[in-house]
């Protein structure tokens, strides 16, 4: 599987089932750069994660996420650093 359908479909799957623990999002994150995931491209499929999800605090959730790869977080939750 493509790194970049894994990564949503694994983001989504989190979302979805309610995942609400940051550390285990802000992992999955890390791995997916680790698998050569760059910024933008996280981003963008972050970006596109929001239109398939279902409701607000999931919407909102996925924007969390947007900040821990933009840096709009405490140093301690960036993903590029």
């Amino acid at each position: 599987m493509e790194v970049k359908e894994e990564f949503r479909r694994v983001v989504l799957q989190n979302v979805m089932r309610g995942e609400t623990d940051y550390s285990v999002l802000h992992g999955c994150l890390v791995e997916f750069k680790d698998k050569g995931m760059n910024k933008q491209e996280m981003y963008d499929n972050l970006d596109e994660l929001r239109n398939q999800v279902q409701t607000e605090e999931q919407e909102d959730l996925i924007r969390d996420l947007m900040d821990f790869v933009e840096g709009y977080c405490h140093p301690n939750w960036h993903v590029f650093h």
